[in-house]
This record gives C-alpha cells, sequence and structure tokens, in this order.
C-alpha cells in the first residue's frame, strides 16, 4: 500500500485529495466521508457534463451501458486516516 502523508488536518486533506482526483480526470464513482474514503474507477475518465457533447454526438451517440462500464472497471480506493502526526 503506497502512503502519502500530508502535514494537514482532515477536512483540508479531504478537499484537498478530491481536488486532486478532480484535476486528474479520475472518476469517482462514490464518497464515504465518515470513513474517509473515495472510490476511484480508473477505466473510466471523470464524469462530463452533457452540455459538453456536441449536436450529432447527442442524436447519434449512446452512452456506455452500467453493464459495460461494470465490465470494463477498474475500481481502487483511496484512503484518508487521521494520525497523531498529522
Amino acid at each position: 500500500n503506497q502512503v502519502l502523508n500530508l502535514s494537514t488536518d482532515f477536512d483540508r486533506a479531504w478537499s484537498s485529495v478530491g481536488r486532486a482526483l478532480e484535476l486528474a480526470n479520475l472518476r469517482v464513482d462514490d464518497v464515504n466521508r465518515s470513513l474517509g474514503i473515495y472510490y476511484v474507477n480508473l477505466a473510466e475518465g471523470a464524469r462530463q457534463e452533457e452540455e459538453k457533447r456536441g449536436f450529432f454526438s447527442r442524436v447519434f451517440g449512446s452512452e456506455p451501458s452500467k453493464e459495460e462500464v461494470d465490465a470494463r472497471a477498474e475500481r481502487y480506493q483511496v484512503r484518508l486516516t487521521s494520525s497523531t502526526n498529522g
């Protein structure tokens, strides 16, 4: 397991990690702040807003089904844990 030590409180670390995952264009499928876990799917990019799709893409394109997304998923957890050192 890889470990990254941040010298800050949990709230600031939670915000910083969330922002870093967003900037890295990683898809966060779920979060559990009380446990300090981000559930990340590396096989998919971050969810795109609907208005970013072009006209023809909206008309003729189709979104992948949930089964297709689940079949190619590479799921990981990014876990934040408080320690006495920070």
